[in-house]
């Protein structure tokens, strides 16, 4: 954040008046101490009273004789900038780790005392990040906190958080078109409503509904409203062999096989590109390939006889069967969706439930809003994304390929709870599933609860640039916590990553890891407990970006044993350019936790033969 935008926040948080001529570009009477703010900029009012009431004292010490305005204000900066305008003086006895000898120290320290900033790597917040540049989400919460942390009027509120938030619906007005579960041809309601018309589902449960908005709709559930994209079964039939069959089940017709059209499955489970599911009593039973290899708990589709078998009775219980492949779907643009439960549907592979395009590849819609929503239980992705849109405080979980994924510029992915995905038998690794996976140029990734799901967490990849993942927590994912591959440009940030990289052959992966990628900043993040560390790999292929400028600096690794943090081995064909290791804090088992091209390193080695980690602290439990 500039420091001039900062200035006019800082005043208004303290209640201080700021000159009217803040709103309207004009001549000064004051005079600008500063030799880079002129009487006429825009916030020199502000700037020059700040200077005056000694709340800034300037930006070169010892000369102090400019401002910098157009610079981004650092936490220790800022630290400052609110002792002076509130106040306080009580430096009490909190200590940060990473603030001694900063000048900031005392004002820090002061900070703390004030209950204004409680650390900047939650849980241990050891360490207030004094270099670290303000976010905006930041600066609303010093100011929050430094106004004794009022509740917004309408009540509504939120967290620091992952994981989805409180959220408004979309205000209920007398022109809102009305829907209900006993609306006939609710497709062809929402298709002959209006361009920009909301349209208010009550609560209640709609079968097979497939919806195509039209532009700048807004469809709001109202709560308890579930699109189900199943039928129920009755009638079911024993066949004396232990198994139980409904008859006359026609839909699935087309008759898919693996590929990039429809996907590809685990060697165990070649069904997975069959979009159908079933469920009793609302959980997924296990689809086998043959009607022999049914038992409890499974079943299986007889295309050729139209029967659906289960080998679980179903006598008193609920069976339904996904039947409709999208919810949301189509080619409008600024469609906004929100407050839904979505589930069962039966969605085709690299598809999703809700799916702003026409199929997987053609027509795509721009700029949707997607929020509020819990997408569960369809068979591949939960949420497709496309350019320009927002994706926030959704829950998607046992989706069978992936929770939210897809291919869009300019997108906002934001506390989202991102949940045990991947579970239809599809490719978790090698292809594409899991939490998540984009391909991207432009995307914030903040705030999100990732956890459980059985491919990687975050996954930016093939050419993806320009990506911000921050402030999320990722957590006992089977593969990389965060895996930012083959792609250019990310800053990772602030995160909490624990618990991952266990796969189920055996085999590892890290909390962090960039595979064939560059110009990647890693900093502040905290890793525990995961089966590798922050990894920096790169392989032979030869279209792909070369690894090199990743900088990771202010991470805190607590590494369990076998656990290895640095750079994998390097292809003869692909040396990689520089990786920098600075200002870290290690808690490590193993004497050697450190890794670069095969070769292991105790801490000592790992700063005096590879020259990283300067600045670092080392633990060995």
């Amino acid at each position: 954040m500039r420091r001039s935008l900062v200035v006019v926040w800082a005043l208004l948080a303290a209640g201080l008046s700021i000159p009217s001529a803040l709103a309207v570009v004009a001549p000064q009477a004051a005079i600008s101490p500063f030799s880079d703010v002129a009487n006429t900029d825009q916030f020199a009012d502000a700037i020059i009273w700040l200077a005056e009431e000694g709340i800034t004292l300037g930006c070169n010490p010892p000369a102090n004789d400019r401002f910098c305005p157009g610079d981004p204000v650092t936490r220790g900066q800022m630290a400052a900038f609110l002792v002076r305008a509130f106040g306080y003086s009580d430096r009490g006895s909190r200590d940060f780790g990473d603030d001694d000898g900063s000048v900031f120290e005392a004002d820090i320290e002061r900070l703390a005392t004030a209950g204004v900033t409680v650390g900047c790597n939650p849980p241990a917040n050891d360490r207030f990040c004094p270099r670290d540049p303000v976010t905006r989400e930041q600066m609303a919460a010093f100011l929050w906190r430094a106004n004794g942390e009022p509740e917004p009027e309408g009540g509504a509120g939120g967290d620091d958080d992952a994981g989805p938030r409180d959220w408004r619906r979309t205000p209920e007005s007398a022109s809102d078109v009305i829907v209900t579960p006993a609306t006939g041809n609710i497709a062809s309601v929402v298709s002959s409503a209006p361009t920009g018309a909301v349209i208010r589902f009550r609560a209640g449960t709609y079968r097979q509904v497939s919806v195509t908005p039209r532009d700048g709709q807004t469809l709001v559930g109202d709560p308890g409203a579930v699109f189900k994209g199943s039928k129920v079964l009755t009638g079911a039939v024993s066949d004396g062999g232990g198994r139980w069959y409904f008859a006359d089940q026609t839909q699935g017709s087309t008759a898919p096989t693996q590929g990039e059209e429809w996907g590809f499955c685990d060697d165990d489970r070649p069904a997975c590109v069959y979009p159908e599911d079933v469920f009793l009593d609302g959980d997924p039973l296990a689809r086998e390939s043959s009607l022999e290899a049914v038992g409890a708990g499974e079943w299986y589709f007889d295309y050729a006889a139209d029967r659906i078998y289960v080998g679980t009775d179903p006598s008193g219980r609920t069976v339904e069967t996904s039947t409709s492949s999208w919810a949301f779907h189509g080619p409008a643009d600024g469609v906004r969706i929100e407050g839904f439960v979505i589930e069962q549907y039966a969605t085709p592979g690299r598809q999703g439930a809700i799916n702003p395009r026409v199929g997987r590849a053609g027509a795509p819609g721009h700029d949707w809003e997607v929020v509020g929503n819990t997408v569960r239980n369809s068979h591949a992705w939960g949420i497709k994304i496309e350019t320009g849109m927002v994706v926030t405080d959704n829950t998607t979980e046992r989706n069978g390929q992936g929770g939210i994924g897809g291919v869009g510029d300019n997108v906002l992915i934001e506390h989202n709870a991102i949940v045990a995905n991947c579970v239809a038998g599809y490719k978790c690794f090698g292809w594409e599933g899991g939490g998540t996976k984009f391909v991207t140029h432009g995307m914030v990734i903040s705030g999100n609860l990732v956890t459980d799901n059985l491919g990687h967490g975050l996954h930016p990849d093939v050419l993806s640039d320009d990506v911000v993942i921050e402030e999320n927590v990722v957590a006992d994912n089977q593969g990389a916590g965060i895996h930012f591959e083959t792609s250019t440009h990310a800053e990772i940030a602030d995160n909490t990553v624990a618990g991952n990289g266990y796969k189920p052959d055996g085999s590892t992966e890290p909390g962090i890891l960039v595979l064939d990628s560059n110009n990647v900043q890693i900093s502040g993040n905290e890793l525990a407990g995961n089966a590798l560390g922050v990894l920096v790999r790169q392989d032979s292929r030869d279209d792909k970006p070369v690894s090199g400028n990743v900088t990771i600096t202010g991470n805190t690794v607590v590494a369990p044993a076998s656990s290895r943090t640095g750079v994998g081995e390097i292809p003869d064909s692909h040396p990689i350019g520089p990786v920098t290791f600075s200002n870290n804090r290690y808690v490590h088992v193993d004497d050697r936790p450190f890794t670069w091209d095969g070769t292991t390193y105790a801490p000592s080695e790992w700063q005096s033969v590879r020259n990283q980690d300067a600045g670092s602290t080392f633990t060995k439990q």
